[in-house]
Formats: C-alpha cells, structure tokens, sequence
C-alpha cells in the first residue's frame, strides 16, 4: 500500500536523526566526526519538517503543530553547533581570499546539552508520530501540497527581492529547501524543477554562511579586506541566485 512507503519513510528519516546523534554523548568523537553526524541528523529532520507541510491536510493541525514544534526545537538547537562549524570553514576561505591570516576563531561550544536536548524532542516526536493517518495520503493531497510550497517559495523569493536583508534570503533559503524535498518525495527526483531548486539553495546557502561571518567577532573586528571579500561574493551568490529563482517559476508557470 502507498501509504505505507510515506509511513516507512518518515520512520527512516526519524530513525536516522536519533541514530546520528545518539554515538556523540556515548563515544569520545574527534570534532569532525561530530560535525558530520549533526550535519546528517539536521537534514533528516528537515526531511521531517518538509514532509508535514507537503501533507499537512492529512493530519489534524494540533499534532501537526506539536510534531512540528519538536522538530524545529531540534533544528535550532543543532543549528547553533552547524553554525559554528561553518563559520570556521567560511573563515579560513575568506581569510585566503583576502590574503590574510585568518583570525583566531571562537571556541568550540559546549555539545553535551543541546545534542540530549535533541535527541529527548526527537523521541517524542518518535512517541506522537504513531497518530500521523498516512491512509489519508493521495496524489491530489500530494499535488495541492507541492503548489502551496511553490508558492510559498515564490513568494519568499518576491520578498527578498523587495529588501534584501539577511532574514529574507535566509527565508526563502528555507523555503527553497522544501520544494527541491518535496519534488524529491514525489518522485520529481530527475526533474530540471529539482535541479533548479538544489542549485538555488545551495547558493543561498553560501550566502546565509557568509552572513554569518559578517556578524561574527572575528569579521567585526579584524581586517576590512575580509568584509570586503565576505560583501563581493554575496553579491554574486545573490545575483546568480535570483537569476536562478526567476528561471524556476517562470519554468513552473509555464508547466503548471
């Protein structure tokens, strides 16, 4: 039965994200190590989230808003430790653009906490997902599910053209995220749609790491090359970005 592809589905990804993030509290993991099974469960609950809003009409609202607010506890919780990460990373590219050293970057935060604070939402994600009606699941709910979040990623997009401030294009980053899964889940996998939609988040997501490095101490107070650096390839990121975006929907419009 199709419905029961989403159930398993959605165990797989859940399972995966508790999985990752369970060996970080009970083995002493080097830091890349760590970095990497967080990376993996943040995407598997992004899969999560994604998954509720392309069938929300399936399930009662007040579980979808429980399920939902775990997962995105979740997220925000391992995204203060991916942040980290990436602002090292985006650091030392910048710095090597700029000719520079690079400064000394913050120390690394305290894991321990947030990653049981993940797992426990996860798990009681875990616990009220056995009330999710998956029977209710057909390719018009699917259909109606994949314009509403085309639409919302066009109109973030819209919005971000209007003032480009660094929430605005991290929205429509997230919003983009979305419709390239869905196109995924659907079995859009090959589609020129979900090339575009990966292309385009992963621009936006240079750009959202960069403005990262804007705000941290170290772009702050070192060098004005490395803003300068950090200002000319946002730009570029952004300028291909909305190139890219308008190319989707214009494609979208025409095929829908």
């Amino acid at each position: 039965m199709k419905e029961r592809r989403w159930e398993i589905l959605w165990a797989h990804e859940l399972g995966r994200a508790i999985d990752q993030l369970a060996p970080i509290l009970s083995e002493s993991l080097p830091l890349a190590a760590r970095d990497t099974r967080i990376h993996a469960a943040r995407k598997s609950i992004k899969k999560l989230r994604t998954t509720l809003r392309l069938f929300r009409e399936a399930f009662p609202v007040g579980l979808t808003w429980e399920i939902n607010r775990s997962l995105r506890h979740s997220a925000r919780t391992l995204g203060l430790l991916r942040d980290q990460k990436i602002l090292r990373k985006t650091l030392l590219e910048v710095a090597r653009k700029a000719e520079i050293k690079p400064p000394k970057a913050s120390p690394p935060l305290p894991f321990r906490h947030p990653i049981a604070d993940a797992i426990r939402h996860l798990l009681a994600v875990q616990k009220g997902s056995g009330q999710l009606e998956w029977r209710n699941v057909d390719r018009a709910l699917m259909r109606r599910g994949l314009k509403r979040l085309d639409r919302r990623c066009k109109r973030a997009m819209i919005q971000a053209d209007r003032k480009r401030s660094d929430a605005r294009l991290h929205a429509w980053r997230k919003r983009t995220k979305d419709l390239a899964y869905a196109l995924h889940l659907i079995g859009a996998k090959t589609s020129p749609s979900e090339e575009k939609a990966l292309r385009l988040e992963h621009l936006l997501g240079n750009d959202h790491d960069l403005a990262l490095l804007q705000k941290a101490p170290p772009a702050r107070s070192k060098k004005n090359a490395l803003r300068s650096v950090a200002k000319a390839k946002r730009r570029n990121y952004q300028e291909k970005a909305f190139c890219l975006g308008h190319l989707l929907f214009s494609r979208n419009a025409k095929g829908s």
